[in-house]
């Protein structure tokens, strides 16, 4: 019986709407749920690309309130991967 499945490839837009952007501790909270799933996780802001399990990475997204963010992942939880960290951005954006 064949279990290979073959990786999901998921892309998603988000408007980052957090008060301000992504600096050191919303950055580290996107890495540190990242190295949760398995499939490889990218972050875009326009042309600069970024790993989400790297931290330098992602703060030199250099992402500001109002940004557009590519989230993709592939992988065997992409899905999972994408809604955990959209999830976790729109949550960031609510904290005061």
């Amino acid at each position: 019986m064949d279990t290979h499945h073959p990786a999901a490839r998921v892309e998603r837009d988000i408007v980052l709407r957090i008060a301000q952007g992504l600096h050191a501790r919303p950055a580290a909270k996107l890495v540190e749920t990242a190295k949760r799933f398995a499939s490889e996780v990218v972050v875009a802001n326009g042309e600069v690309t970024g790993s989400a399990k790297d931290l330098l990475d992602m703060l030199y997204l250099a992402a500001t309130v109002g940004s557009v963010l590519r989230l993709k992942a592939e992988g065997p939880d992409a899905h999972a991967a994408v809604d955990a960290l959209e999830q976790l951005l729109a949550r960031l954006a609510e904290e005061r």
